[in-house]
């Protein structure tokens, strides 16, 4: 029974061998193998190099770029306006006593004045006067040189520069001026004017004279006289050292009149000539004065600066 099986075995295993054989040596099919999936395919190893440049982009065209700017059209000349020139007068509120500089405005483009303009006749209050259209044509000279080692001050230069008769009145200044604090008071016919050596200067706008006066008053007097009334309510006495001054000097009082207004101080400039001195106003206008002795003398102004 042994020897059989073995010979069974080995029987077994001789076949099994031929089998083995067969596969791996199969006879070649004339149709040639028969492919089953993709890992069927013939493979075959291939090497590609690639070069530095590409033959395909030194085919391809090189581009052109313009910068350059283009040539601009100059744009045709624009036409040149011709000013239309306007006239007319100032009409602006009316004041009592010497106009103030702020009351006093320019000649404005515009229409022809209206019905009525401020005209000062000397009384208490302005009065007006119905009048047509006017031309204004300015009348205000030029400055014209001054020949003065010592030239007029910067506030003077143009009043005195632009009237020889002033220029003769006066003479040449003595100096270049100073600033100082003047206060002044408007009064019916004239204005006076305080300095800080207690001198007072009343001006009648009248016949343009004035008045010089030493201020005595002082502190402990009374400021003003019951005695004196106003004969209207827009008036009053004046009071301290123009006061004084005022009650004291008859001829003055005759002159100019009462006070209008209350007293102002302001920032005035001084400057003395050979015969004489300018100051300016607290209108911002200039006067000139040119005494004829201690007591007073004539002056011209209001003038513009």
């Amino acid at each position: 029974m042994k020897k059989l099986a073995f010979w069974f075995w080995m029987l077994m295993a001789a076949g099994m061998l031929a089998a083995c054989n067969n596969n791996n040596n199969p006879t070649p099919d004339a149709d040639g193998p028969i492919l089953v999936s993709a890992n069927d395919m013939p493979k075959v190893l291939v090497t590609v190099q690639f070069t530095a440049t590409s033959p395909v982009a030194d085919q391809l065209p090189t581009a052109t770029i313009d910068l350059s700017y283009p040539t601009d059209t100059p744009e045709p000349p624009e036409p040149t306006s011709t000013p239309t020139p306007y006239v007319g007068v100032y009409v602006g509120p009316q004041s009592s006593g010497t106009p103030l500089a702020g009351n006093v405005n320019p000649i404005l483009p515009g229409n022809l004045p209206g019905a009525t303009v401020p005209v000062f006749l000397g009384a208490p209050t302005a009065q007006t006067i119905p009048i047509g259209p006017v031309l204004v044509t300015p009348t205000l000279a030029v400055a014209g040189p001054v020949n003065c080692s010592v030239q007029p001050a910067a506030s003077f230069y143009n009043a005195y520069g632009r009237d020889p008769n002033l220029q003769q009145k006066l003479g040449c200044p003595r100096d270049g001026g100073y600033q100082l604090t003047l206060v002044y008071e408007q009064f019916e016919r004239g204005i006076m004017f305080w300095r800080e050596s207690k001198e007072i200067y009343a001006l009648q706008s009248t016949d343009h004279r004035y008045f010089h006066v030493v201020d005595t008053w002082a502190d402990g007097q009374p400021e003003s006289d019951p005695a004196f009334a106003p004969p209207a309510e827009n008036l009053r006495q004046p009071i301290r050292g123009f006061g004084l001054a005022w009650r004291s000097n008859e001829s003055l009082r005759n002159s100019i009149g009462w006070a209008s207004q209350g007293e102002v101080p302001y920032s005035s400039y001084w400057q003395d000539f050979e015969r004489g001195f300018m100051i300016v106003g607290g209108d911002g206008q200039v006067y000139a004065f040119v005494p004829v002795d201690a007591n007073g003398g004539s002056f011209d102004g209001p003038l513009a600066p």
